[in-house]
């Protein structure tokens, strides 16, 4: 019975697209987000560019049109009658912000909160395209206000907002809503519900990350990061010495590791397998690994996670589990027309 649940997991296979990547994963998997307030920003991505000081934060959101304007009416409505404890810091909402090119949304440019003082701002910004609301947000400075003159010290004022919102308006107009079954054909990387289009000058430092669950593989989940800018010294093999020690330490065991080449990638990965650390049921944490030391524009890392740690107990096997991760595991490819 446990091998036809299996066998049944892939009557239906989809491609799913993370960054530039795409994985085939059985159609039961779906988005799991811890909240799916757009409030308790559960960021997704980060883009950033080399010489940004703060980086841009992104969240997504299917939503009707009409509640996307009484959301912005009431989230306008909200900072402009927010209050600062130092009065010099009024008013929090500083300044409201139009889209450009006929963007359906606005960016609203306020400070970071009641105690903080109003140099450092914030840049919340929300785009309605194809169903979906973007969250996007950013820290930004202006001290030009002549009571931080003893602050900056004879340093040059510092006013990054025009330059900061003309940044996240141009960002803006790359990004579109999709359906997660959508996959896109022009250059550029998906995040979930959205997909942001390659930026002209090809600089951009993209960070997204997604977790992945399944009705029908009960009591686990996967998780897929990828960034093209954060290249490890050595690598995961490399390392192995300690995860085996902390594996030791922690009622666990190294079952597998290896390397192997997929679809013209190199892949290193490790399969851990041992007890949950409150209760003697079966725990794995299976990892992989593309690109970790050569994390760049056009060879992004990727990293797949495979775990059940802290969950309920699982009735599949040791191989079953195996199994499904070597599946998986091997569909994984860059995206045509990614680049």
């Amino acid at each position: 019975s446990q091998k036809a649940v299996m066998n049944n997991l892939f009557e239906e296979v989809r491609p799913y697209c993370v960054g530039r990547y795409l994985i085939d994963l059985p159609t039961s998997f779906s988005r799991y987000k811890l909240s799916e307030k757009m409030e308790d920003n559960m960021w997704e991505a980060n883009i950033s560019r080399p010489d940004d000081l703060y980086k841009t934060y992104i969240l997504t959101k299917k939503m009707y049109h009409p509640a996307f304007l009484q959301f912005i009416q009431r989230r306008e409505k909200e900072l402009s009658v927010k209050k600062t404890v130092n009065i010099d810091n009024m008013p929090f909402l500083k300044k409201t912000w139009p889209l450009i090119n006929g963007g359906d949304g606005i960016i609203f440019e306020r400070n970071e909160g009641p105690i903080t003082s109003d140099f450092i701002r914030v840049l919340e910004g929300y785009l309605y395209t194809n169903g979906v609301v973007i969250k996007l947000q950013k820290k930004t400075i202006n001290d030009s206000d002549p009571r931080y003159e003893k602050q900056r010290d004879g340093d040059n004022i510092r006013n990054d907002v025009a330059k900061d919102i003309f940044q996240m308006q141009s960002l803006m107009t790359r990004l579109t809503g999709r359906d997660d079954n959508e996959i896109p054909t022009k250059p550029g990387s998906c995040i979930t519900n959205a997909f942001i289009a390659t930026d002209p000058s090809e600089i951009e430092q993209e960070d997204i990350s997604v977790g992945l669950r399944s009705d029908k593989l009960i009591n686990f989940r996967l998780v897929l990061e990828t960034d093209n800018f954060i290249s490890e010294e050595n690598s995961v093999l490399d390392r192995m010495g300690e995860i085996k020690n902390n594996l030791a330490k922690s009622r666990g065991y190294l079952e597998r590791k290896g390397r192997f080449s997929v679809n013209g990638l190199k892949m290193e990965e490790f399969l851990a397998v041992g007890l949950q650390e409150e209760k003697d049921d079966p725990r794995y944490r299976f990892e992989l690994y593309v690109n970790e030391m050569n994390s760049h524009y056009k060879t992004p890392s990727l990293l797949l996670i495979l775990d059940n740690e802290r969950m309920a107990p699982t009735t599949y096997r040791k191989e079953e589990i195996i199994s499904f991760w070597d599946t998986i595991s091997h569909t994984i490819r860059l995206r045509s027309g990614a680049y």
